[in-house]
C-alpha cells in the first residue's frame, strides 16, 4: 500500500485535539495551584488528600509544569498551523 501524497492531510480533528491538551492541561495547573496553596513538603510520603488524590509538594510542582506546558502546546499550535498555512498559501501562487 503506497502512501498518497498529493492529497492533503485530514485536520479536522486537530481543533479537538488542541481543546483535549488545554482543558487537561487547565485541570493539572487547577490540581497543582491547589496542592501549593496548603503548602505541602517537598517529597512527604504522607501526602494530604487534594481534589481525592494524596499530593505532595513535588507532584504539585509537577503538575503546573505539565498542564503549563500543554496548555502553551494548545495556544501555540493553533498559531503555528495558520502561520505554516500561510506560508504555503504564498509559497503557491
Amino acid at each position: 500500500m503506497d502512501l498518497d501524497t498529493s492529497r492533503r492531510a485530514d485536520r479536522r480533528l486537530d481543533h479537538v485535539y488542541r481543546i483535549g491538551a488545554g482543558l487537561t492541561g487547565l485541570v493539572l495547573v487547577g490540581f497543582g495551584s491547589a496542592g501549593m496553596m496548603i503548602r505541602l513538603p517537598l517529597f512527604d510520603t504522607q501526602g494530604e488528600v487534594v481534589a481525592g488524590l494524596s499530593t505532595n509538594g513535588a507532584l504539585s510542582f509537577l503538575s503546573i509544569a505539565i498542564g503549563s506546558l500543554l496548555v502553551g502546546a494548545a495556544i501555540l499550535g493553533a498559531s503555528s498551523r495558520r502561520r505554516c498555512a500561510s506560508r504555503s498559501a504564498g509559497a503557491s501562487w
